[in-house]
């Protein structure tokens, strides 16, 4: 509940609404009471007092749905209805109401050790720059020093190690195509604050790119596509315009390249395009290529299991047929399963030299069904098990 006195005294009961505004002349915040007789009494905000007052320091105002984002001194919100906002450059207040606003407070990431790391490799990149490049190391010092400490930025969450997390993506499209590793890669770009896409040349990173820019342009939002050489920016570039695109795409970065674009006329393709099926339609089908691409990499993984348990298979039959007798490869008697063999071995690493005791009888009785303990007495017939379950168990798995 807000509270209004004027001079001392509680009108809160006597009047219908109340306004703030800023005087013309010396910028004096003023109240505006409106009272029920349809009169109007105003007053310096000096004299006054309005419960709840709140004062924010240091903070970025927004206004939802808009991208703007401007950094304020001070904030005082008056009954949450007003905002009287200072910007360091001025001592004059503007009053707006707080419906639609949002207040964000600043980040301290400029103050963080990472922070301080970067200024001080821009500094040496400067100091050791020539030619040309010194002018670009300049430019990329005078930014750094000039950017905005807001906590939704990307460069927040690698300063302070913090990532914001986002809602999981929904109704995204893979119109340049995907495997498994790259579903997950867009799909993490789109849940996490900062993601890092890494591998070998030929591992489909580009294509991954294409199908994050893709995602990007149907939410109606942009994207910059930054590199430290032009050849990476213009692989993207040449296969958006492949897939005629290409008008989507302002190439900018070299003065160069900025003079190119826009003295290039762009041409929009006149092509009449069949409507497009809904979200709905393409998540089903996405949820059916995810469980395609599951069983695929199933089946490949189980392909390169086989593969190294038949390479050890051969060569632990080469050694057994090298240094056992063929009575000694009685793990057969057992008929235990792959799960049961290895727990036997374990077993017998446990027992390594020890005595078979009463306990351990049981044991092997009530746990692998041996009652028989002679091939277990002697320490070399208890290797000899050993490696003869380990010869079952490759058996049995391949």
């Amino acid at each position: 509940m807000v509270t209004i006195c004027v001079d001392g005294e509680n009108k809160t009961h006597k009047i219908t609404d109340w306004t703030l505004w800023a005087g013309n002349d010396d910028g004096e915040v003023m109240l505006t009471c409106h009272f029920r007789s349809g009169k109007k009494y105003t007053r310096p905000l000096s004299v006054c007092q309005i419960t709840p007052t709140v004062i924010l320091r240091n903070v970025f105002l927004e206004r939802k749905g808009d991208a703007v984002t401007s950094r304020a001194e001070r904030v005082i919100i008056y009954g949450d209805k007003y905002a009287a906002v200072y910007y360091r450059e001025s001592e004059r207040p503007y009053i707006m109401k707080t419906t639609g606003l949002d207040f964000q407070q600043c980040s301290a990431f400029t103050e963080h050790a990472v922070f301080n790391y970067l200024c001080r490799v821009a500094d040496e990149r400067v100091f050791y720059a020539r030619g040309n490049n010194k002018n670009i190391d300049e430019n990329i010092l005078r930014q750094i020093k000039k950017i905005v400490p807001h906590p939704d930025t990307a460069l927040h969450a690698y300063c302070s190690g913090r990532s914001k997390k986002r809602d999981s993506p929904w109704g995204l499209i893979f119109p340049f195509g995907l495997n498994e590793s790259q579903l997950m890669a867009v799909e993490r770009a789109f849940s996490s604050q900062i993601s890092v896409i890494e591998g070998p040349p030929g591992t489909g990173k580009t294509q991954t790119i294409l199908n994050i820019v893709a995602n990007i342009l149907i939410q109606n939002k942009t994207v910059a596509i930054l590199s430290n050489n032009n050849s990476a920016v213009s692989n993207v570039y040449e296969k958006m315009d492949k897939q005629r695109l290409g008008y989507v795409v302002a190439r900018l970065g070299s003065t160069e390249n900025r003079q190119q674009f826009f003295s290039t006329s762009i041409s929009r393709s006149e092509e009449v395009l069949p409507d497009s099926p809904s979200a709905n339609m393409i998540d089903d089908v996405l949820q059916q290529v995810k469980k395609h691409l599951n069983a695929i990499n199933q089946v490949a993984s189980l392909k390169a299991e086989i593969n190294e348990l038949s390479v050890e298979y051969k060569y632990l039959q080469q050694w057994q047929s090298q240094n056992l007798r063929p009575e000694e490869l009685f793990s057969h008697k057992y008929r235990l399963s792959s799960r049961k063999t290895t727990d036997l071995m374990a077993y017998i690493h446990y027992l390594s030299d020890r005595r078979i005791g009463f306990r351990n009888r049981i044991d092997l009785l009530l746990n692998f069904r041996i009652l028989k303990v002679k091939p277990l007495v002697i320490p070399e017939r208890r290797l000899a098990l050993f490696t003869s379950l380990q010869l079952s168990y490759y058996e049995k798995s391949i």
